[in-house]
């Protein structure tokens, strides 16, 4: 039974990927395939780095196709190769994972994830469930909702219907705001002839309203279907956490797991796929517990992958991780001009110390660079990035750039207040 259902769901899954990508199913297949090679045939104490190198490079390529004479996939396959992308390059960091804690004595810590075979990848690759629109969740997550089966003794229609009740108000908020401020007017030369930059500048708040609606409605359905499923359900003792999945009691799962009986009584939550709090996204007081509340595991991937593996992790890590997001969401020129020149203005002093060191830096400063030119060189992609977007008429991508500095200048207001800092970093 088990077997038909990994089938039936890849199956749906490859149907959904063809019914909206037509011909461009090939990325998606492409990218399955190298990874499958990499994670399988790559040493495990490698194969971490070389599925997350080429995973974001085929992503690169993938959003500058048209640079290379190949036509733009549509839209919705943009979201699948971004899941793919998760998904895989994840795969080889569990793998990895998996590896060290056998290698160092651990096998309790692993969940057999370094034991994965080609089929294994290609469903949990391939599955339907999350696969438009997520959530992410690990390969240790699928394999459970095959070889334990709690999603049989949850409570998933009234979980489903728990997250469905907000999602009419979303769709009327969605449908109000597009009818009083369609985004199509921001595309229109009469919105840059007829209004004052002051008034374009507004603009950016119904147009982030508009935009938190839409994703709001994507992530709450998609939450749906994976309660739905029964994927991500687990009992409440083992504390499981978006994305990661159980945390605590493990070995108690594995006893509830096996017991009939005691499964018909244990209490089950599906946190592991909970992806959006739109309450506390939206009327939180500082951009830290913004972010901890949206897209919430894919935050985890970001964390668990990048932040906690990097070495140096106050300054680099925080260049890196913001690079690898933009590549992750976005190709816009506007956005990567502006992020790049953020990281340039963060980093301008140590740029400095290791270009102008030593005979070559003599040799630059003869030329008449100095940190100013990195100072100028830093605001002028900074600025520029904003520029593209207008120009270009990216209107989201402005509003996300601007109301981003709001949020964060809000956030260091509200940092100066020791108390009601104090309150916040306790409830993080």
């Amino acid at each position: 039974m088990s077997k038909a259902k990994k089938w039936i769901g890849s199956a749906l899954g490859l149907l959904m990927i063809f019914s909206v990508s037509g011909y461009h199913i090939w990325h998606s297949i492409c990218t399955f395939l190298i990874n499958a090679a990499i994670i399988l045939l790559v040493p495990q104490s490698h194969c971490h780095l070389v599925s997350f190198g080429f995973s974001f490079l085929y992503l690169l390529f993938f959003r500058t196709t048209i640079y290379f004479g190949i036509p733009y996939p549509p839209a919705h396959t943009n979201m699948i190769q971004m899941i793919l992308t998760l998904k895989l390059a994840g795969l080889g960091f569990e793998v990895n994972t998996a590896y060290l804690n056998r290698k160092k004595g651990s096998p309790e810590e692993s969940s057999g994830e370094d034991d994965a075979t080609f089929f294994d990848v290609f469903h949990y690759t391939f599955n339907y469930i999350g696969l438009l629109t997520g959530p992410y969740y690990r390969f240790r997550t699928f394999k459970d909702f095959f070889n334990r089966p709690f999603g049989n003794y949850a409570a998933c229609n009234e979980e489903t219907m728990k997250k469905l009740a907000l999602v009419p108000l979303f769709v009327l908020i969605f449908l109000g705001a597009t009818h009083f401020w369609p985004l199509a007017y921001a595309q229109s030369d009469a919105f840059y002839t007829d209004h004052s930059w002051l008034y374009r500048l507004w603009y950016t708040w119904p147009t982030f309203l508009i935009f938190r609606m839409r994703l709001y409605i994507a992530m709450t359905l998609s939450e749906c279907i994976c309660t739905m499923a029964g994927l991500g359900a687990y009992p409440q003792l083992c504390a499981a956490k978006p994305g990661q999945g159980p945390t605590e009691n493990l070995k108690e799962m594995d006893a509830i797991a096996s017991n009939p009986d005691r499964r018909k009584t244990e209490q089950y939550d599906f946190e592991t796929i909970h992806n959006i709090n739109p309450y506390e996204s939206d009327f939180c007081t500082t951009f830290r517990n913004g972010i901890k509340n949206w897209n919430i595991c894919i935050q985890y991937w970001f964390a668990f992958n990048i932040y906690k593996r990097f070495p140096n992790k106050k300054t680099e890590n925080r260049c890196d991780n913001g690079i690898i997001s933009v590549l992750a969401r976005s190709i816009h020129r506007s956005l990567c001009v502006h992020r790049f020149g953020r990281v340039l203005s963060r980093h301008r002093g140590r740029l400095h110390q290791i270009i102008f060191k030593g005979e070559f830096g003599e040799v630059i400063k003869n030329m008449g660079v100095d940190n100013m030119v990195l100072k100028n060189a830093s605001f002028f992609l900074f600025v520029n990035g904003i520029c593209l977007a207008l120009s270009a008429k990216h209107s989201q991508v402005l509003c996300v750039m601007l109301l981003r500095r709001v949020y964060q200048r809000c956030d260091n207001v509200w940092g100066r207040f020791p108390a009601i800092d104090e309150q916040t970093k306790r409830q993080g």
